[in-house]
């Protein structure tokens, strides 16, 4: 049991870890343009009053300046608190993975170190298993109330999870996808959505595109005999596939374009961000 544990947590610390590398580099490419940019405008600011006298200053000119320059305080600022958390969470894996090994090695639990390190792995898994569980509400009061803050990143979490459903769907895995629709149960429930039934859609329309009717028929059965109100028309629509299995059809081949797959995603994206309270791109270093 010990030995899984160790195998168990040493995955988990790597998982996200290269996605916290190139956020790091991307981190540091970013602060250095805008150093580069505050230099420019420090240098600009400078030469207001050596080439100038005092009244032939144009205000409206310094003002804008002097907001730009504070603006690129703020960004260059914020960006190096960022870059502090990251590292700060690139060394907690460090720090963590090295004693696992040993400890998956050795098996041994005797020193008061071993056991810090099985106390900090036991806060961390919790709140990763509450993440991955979809409840960011407890997730973030329970990171709060054990100062993990500095340790787990919740937007690099959410991030990492949106951006691997991503690539299944894009290469027509479903399962990933499904498994977090199901996780959304009780947030569907109070804001209805089709999103879910499209992607029980998409995967009605490929059971018959690969000539399992039977198979489709069960899956229609199972899925499509409460659809929501807003979902009726393409239940109906679907559902003519079975009647009418004539590929070359325009009813057919709608459901298996390019752009019905991008759409689907598409609709993901906006339904992860909307539920999990995200931006458009990863705050860190917007």
């Amino acid at each position: 049991i010990m030995k899984n544990l160790c195998v168990y947590g040493r995955y988990k610390l790597k998982a996200p870890y290269e996605v916290l590398r190139i956020k790091y580099r991307k981190g540091n490419h970013i602060l250095e343009h805008y150093n580069s940019l505050l230099k420019i405008k420090l240098t600009k600011f400078n030469g207001f009053f050596e080439s100038y006298e005092v009244s032939d200053i144009n205000i409206r000119d310094l003002d804008a300046l002097i907001k730009s320059i504070e603006e690129l305080i703020e960004k260059v600022d914020k960006i190096q608190l960022a870059l502090i958390k990251t590292a700060a969470n690139i060394q907690f894996r460090v720090d963590m993975i090295i004693p696992l090994a040993v400890i998956e090695n050795s098996l041994t639990l005797q020193s008061d170190g071993v056991i810090s390190v099985f106390s900090s792995l036991y806060q961390y898994y919790l709140a990763c298993e509450l993440l991955e569980q979809g409840c960011i509400l407890c997730a973030r009061s329970y990171i709060s109330k054990n100062q993990l803050d500095v340790l787990i990143d919740i937007e690099l979490q959410l991030y990492t999870r949106m951006f691997e459903i991503e690539k299944d769907l894009r290469n027509g895995q479903l399962q990933s996808c499904v498994k977090w629709c199901l996780e959304q149960k009780t947030h569907f429930k109070k804001s209805p959505s089709v999103f879910f039934l499209k992607v029980r859609i998409y995967e009605f329309s490929h059971l018959i595109k690969s000539g399992q009717t039977l198979e489709a028929f069960q899956y229609a059965v199972k899925y499509f005999s409460a659809p929501p109100p807003k979902g009726q028309k393409l239940v109906e629509d679907v559902l003519c596939l079975l009647a009418y299995n004539d590929q070359s059809s325009d009813a057919f081949s709608q459901f298996f374009t390019s752009d019905s797959l991008e759409n689907l995603i598409h609709e993901f994206l906006t339904e992860y961000k909307s539920i999990n309270g995200l931006n458009d791109g990863y705050s860190d270093f917007s």
